[in-house]
């Protein structure tokens, strides 16, 4: 061992020091993985069929509840399944930038934390500019309704 840590506060300076280490490692893993997949045509394709088939519910159904009601029913059958099927054609064309990684000093767990938080960052953001806001606009505009009755303020 190289160094010895004699005291609880030389302790806590240590620990503090190495947890900052590894949470900018993981949010740099995190950053490249969703700028990568972000530049990727696939979630482009997918956002553009998301952002289509909400259009496309509200432009046909006078009732913006009735048009959720359906865009619900398609996202809970088109969103698992296309996420499984990203993931893991993105876990297998990314296989060595793995490999790369945890060959480096790093904790496996900031590794796979930052390599989540990546994946899961730019599915979600993909999820929000395709269904989510154009959903929460259209349906505020055609029902007059409060913004506290969607839970926001």
């Amino acid at each position: 061992m190289d160094f010895i840590i004699s005291t609880k506060a030389d302790q806590s300076t240590a620990a503090s020091r190495f947890s900052k280490m590894g949470t900018n490692k993981l949010f740099k893993i995190a950053k490249y993985v969703l700028f990568d997949i972000l530049r990727n045509r696939f979630v482009l394709a997918y956002t553009l069929l998301l952002l289509a088939l909400s259009m496309s519910f509200f432009n046909l159904e006078g009732d913006p509840i009735k048009s959720l009601m359906s865009l619900l029913n398609i996202v809970l059958i088109v969103l698992p399944m296309v996420s499984i099927i990203f993931i893991t054609i993105h876990s297998y064309n990314s296989y060595e930038f793995v490999e790369l990684l945890l060959a480096q000093p790093m904790r496996r767990s900031s590794i796979l934390a930052g390599l989540y938080i990546g994946v899961a960052g730019s599915l979600s953001t993909a999820f929000l500019a395709g269904v989510g806001y154009l959903s929460y606009y259209l349906a505020l505009a055609a029902r007059d309704l409060p913004s506290c009755w969607w839970g926001f303020y």
